[in-house]
């Protein structure tokens, strides 16, 4: 059931409906598709399409499949850059997310350092810009793994590939607890 519009654009169900103390709708064809509401701020029913600049507060996606999607209408394929930056309050970028100028890779940063990049082909980098592995791992304070339980075993697996395409015997690197000590023993 339609509304009645006070502010008519065209016909008589597209316009402008003042629903009470504070709210603001927009309804074109008998279909509510924008309201602005003094308590609760903005909510739209269609997609949003902007051009320049939009600045917002909370933005919250109400959606059983919610996407927030970031299209560059001007440029194709990666001649172009889509980021999504932190700021602080005095408007310092402190991390971003995005795809610089000339890539198509996703990099996580801290103002201008690469904190992890994935790569199209996906090698991931942490502290890496340029990763050579699957997961290429670069800096001084090593890999920590931990066991999730009480005496339990932590553990990397390694396996190859043999030339028949089956897994080879896996190589394990185990440390065990030493009761209830803070001792572990390493095995191979």
């Amino acid at each position: 059931a339609g509304k009645n519009v006070f502010l008519a654009i065209g016909d008589s169900d597209t316009g402008i409906v003042q629903d009470g103390d504070g709210q603001l709708e927009i309804w074109a064809n008998n279909t509510e598709v924008v309201h602005f509401n003094a308590i609760d701020g903005y909510v739209s029913t269609k997609p949003i399409t902007t051009t320049g600049t939009t600045q917002t507060g909370d933005l919250t996606i109400l959606n059983g499949n919610p996407e927030l999607k970031l299209k560059d209408s001007n440029h194709g394929g990666n001649n172009t850059e889509h980021f999504i930056t932190f700021q602080d309050s005095s408007g310092n970028n402190q991390m971003n997310i995005g795809s610089p100028f000339g890539e198509q890779h996703l990099r996580i940063k801290h103002n201008t350092t690469d904190l992890v990049k994935i790569q199209t082909d996906g090698m991931v980098g942490i502290n890496e810009s340029s990763p050579s592995y699957q997961l290429d791992v670069k800096g001084d304070s090593g890999i920590y793994v931990s066991a999730g339980s009480d005496s339990t075993v932590a553990q990397i697996t390694i396996s190859g590939r043999n030339s028949g395409g089956s897994g080879s015997a896996l190589s394990r690197l185990k440390s065990y607890p030493d009761g209830s000590s803070n001792q572990s023993h390493f095995a191979i």
